[in-house]
């Protein structure tokens, strides 16, 4: 468990770290408190494949990681 929830973390703070402005903060912003929540409650798969949802979507972009 611990080893998703570090996983989740870094990926949160890369993502926050690429600085998200816009309505792209919004849409971004909604999928990472999924994420966070599912990883709470235990669902670490689910956390991890809207992390990677987020960080493919956000790919190529100015946004991307």
């Amino acid at each position: 468990m611990r080893k998703g929830i570090h996983f989740a973390t870094i990926v949160l703070a890369l993502i926050l770290a690429i600085g998200l402005t816009g309505d792209a903060i919004g849409d971004v912003a909604g999928q990472l408190k999924d994420a966070e929540e599912a990883a709470k409650t235990g669902e670490l798969q689910q956390a991890a494949q809207i992390y990677r949802e987020v960080a493919t979507a956000q790919a190529g972009t100015d946004y991307g990681i």
